[in-house]
């Protein structure tokens, strides 16, 4: 219950865990996909939960000598889901019209997370509610009974690694799957291992369950945001230490966002990071920050847009410089999930647009940012950071329907920088085969 008693709003709930008499001790599973499933559930029901309690129940019943079939049920006393949802939760984007999935956005694809995770291990997930009186969410899997594993080892500690050049296991948490493969593919490069978490919940239950020596947080993200994944890393961390006793370890955790201002990076390091890398993510900037140098505030960061320079224009430069990083063939793949992901994240918009959905509207603005400053389309960039701003906090005398107007003419060159950055991309990749410079 650590994770949920460290979500926000978590103090004002009753937490409690209960484990049967006759359970087990140590069963054989995997403890990662678990312990996934059980951090979105119970962050969640504290998240969807405004007074009275959440409770964990654990329990086993014997399949055969050495199998168990293991329950772990989330209870809440929050809004309830009306029956004809209970299904429709867990599919992919999906969210309640009503009761407790309509005032907290972002729940439906962390529960079609969870049901997915449960199908891999043989398992089940279901939910039992009452609109009014709460929810009850129930993850049931067989598992052989274990002996008890020998004692891990602790993760290492983080500064010294980097300064030495060592190959460092990182951890990357990312909501977008083409920056996820800039990501990976330049720290790969560098000769380092990395596991890419989609969003907060999954990158605290990846730090949780596996060693790692660096932590690369996005901002934001759906269903956790970087800062609250920060805390509750920091928080698991200081339990480690305190059992383990000794020296502290502490993680290195740097934050990852676009234009980011001096309030967003007080943000950070009060949550607990110990960094800050602006979007685009580029090589030089990785390196600075793996040698141990603080990233130059402006390393990475889009030179200003020249003068009506918010259409799709791209910057072959700052894009040919990604593919000399990735090499031709993983750029050529890069930029096949920039394509699918802008398509999705515009559709998106839009449809917040016609909904008049400020929360969704700035959340599909955030993502789309992000894309077009990794792939070299700054000057669109900065116009659609403006829309995300004015989402988050409407200008005072300006009418919605002349803002609609020019978020559905955003939404348009969004469209045309696709097709910008596939035939620039294509003229780069021409010229590095051919041995030329971009």
């Amino acid at each position: 219950m650590t994770v949920a008693s460290s979500y926000p709003g978590a103090d004002r709930l009753r937490l409690d865990s209960r484990i049967a008499e006759g359970t087990p001790e140590w069963l054989a599973g995997d403890e990662s996909l678990i312990s996934r499933v059980l951090i979105n559930l119970l962050t969640n029901a504290v998240k969807y939960t405004d007074s009275g309690s959440v409770v964990l129940e654990v329990s086993a019943e014997p399949v055969n000598e050495r199998v168990r079939a293991l329950s772990f049920r989330v209870t809440d006393t929050g809004a309830g889901i009306a029956r004809h949802l209970h299904e429709q939760i867990f599919a992919p984007f999906e969210q309640g019209e009503s009761g407790r999935l309509r005032p907290h956005n972002g729940t439906g694809l962390g529960l079609a997370i969870c049901r997915r995770i449960a199908d891999t291990l043989g398992g089940t997930i279901g939910v039992q509610s009452t609109v009014g009186e709460g929810s009850s969410f129930t993850l049931r899997l067989e598992l052989a009974v274990a002996d008890a594993p020998h004692a891990a080892a602790t993760p290492a500690s983080t500064g010294s690694s980097a300064a030495a050049g060592h190959a460092l296991r990182v951890l990357v948490a990312e909501d977008t799957p083409a920056s996820q493969m800039v990501i990976r593919l330049i720290l790969e490069r560098l000769g380092h291992t990395v596991r890419v978490a989609s969003d907060g919940a999954e990158a605290v239950s990846l730090f949780s369950t596996a060693a790692f020596d660096l932590v690369l947080m996005d901002i934001q993200m759906p269903a956790m945001d970087g800062y609250a994944a920060t805390r509750m890393i920091r928080m698991i961390e200081t339990e480690r230490n305190d059992k383990a006793g000794g020296e502290p370890r502490k993680i290195l955790i740097y934050g990852l966002s676009a234009f980011a201002q001096t309030a967003d990076r007080d943000l950070a390091f009060n949550a607990g990071m110990d960094g800050y890398i602006p979007k685009p993510v580029k090589v030089e900037t990785i390196e600075q920050m793996l040698s141990g140098l603080p990233p130059r505030p402006d390393a990475g960061a889009p030179a200003a847009a020249a003068s009506g320079g918010a259409d799709p224009t791209v910057s072959s430069a700052e894009l040919g410089e990604l593919a000399e990083a990735l090499g031709t063939e993983s750029f050529a793949a890069a930029v096949n999930h920039f394509a699918r992901d802008m398509r999705g994240s515009v559709e998106r918009l839009e449809l917040a647009l016609a909904r008049q959905d400020r929360d969704e509207t700035r959340k599909s603005a955030h993502r789309i940012k992000g894309l077009l400053l990794q792939f070299g389309v700054p000057g669109l960039a900065r116009r659609v950071a403006a829309l995300e701003a004015a989402a988050h906090r409407p200008a005072p005398g300006n009418p919605e329907a002349a803002q609609a107007n020019a978020a559905q003419e955003l939404c348009a060159l969004c469209l045309a920088a696709i097709d910008a950055v596939g035939e620039a991309s294509t003229r780069i990749i021409k010229k590095l085969n051919a041995g030329e410079s971009t």
